[in-house]
């Protein structure tokens, strides 16, 4: 409460979150945050929240250009990870979501009022989530920089409704519209 959680790239910094973002738990949902991030460690995924067990399961990363085609807010299907090619800038906060439909086999990823849809069909994962990182890979799914404002619908949000959320989260202490 009041301060972003800061994270440094190491697995030890990775925090464990009490819920389950399975698809038979949530077969909707929307999952996002502010990221800022201090850099990208060269040909990592940055895996800011997921719950992947080497499925291509449910995941929000910033990742390397070198590891795909671009600087992309990305996400597995499981069957192989899709990403959106939605830029971001080291040192600076962005909203980050993505919202993923089960019934529809989509993921709509969502960067600061940017929206790209993807086919996804991701499997189950881990029990439950975690934020920073991914405790059960060896290396390279760390990330290194703040987190804050982390939301969790059971829905899947519009990106209007994206925007409301990420604006409110950014200013507190108006009145929610």
């Amino acid at each position: 409460n009041g301060q972003a959680f800061s994270f440094d790239g190491q697995q030890s910094s990775i925090i464990g979150l009490p819920v389950s973002i399975n698809p038979g738990d949530l077969p909707q949902m929307t999952m996002g945050m502010f990221v800022n991030l201090r850099r990208i460690f060269p040909g990592s995924l940055g895996w800011v929240i997921g719950h992947d067990n080497h499925g291509f399961d449910r995941s929000l990363n910033l990742h390397d250009p070198r590891y795909g085609s671009g600087t992309q807010v990305a996400g597995g299907t499981g069957i192989a990870p899709h990403a959106s090619t939605l830029p971001f800038s080291l040192n600076q906060w962005h909203c980050v979501a993505v919202s993923y439909d089960a019934g529809n086999q989509t993921a709509t990823f969502y960067m600061d009022g940017a929206v790209q849809t993807v086919f996804a069909s991701p499997g189950p994962g881990e029990p439950t989530a975690t934020l920073g990182g991914l405790a059960n890979f060896p290396h390279n799914h760390t990330v290194d920089g703040l987190v804050d404002e982390v939301f969790i619908f059971n829905r899947v949000l519009s990106p209007l409704e994206i925007d409301q959320v990420c604006a409110d989260l950014a200013n507190p202490n108006q009145p929610p519209d």
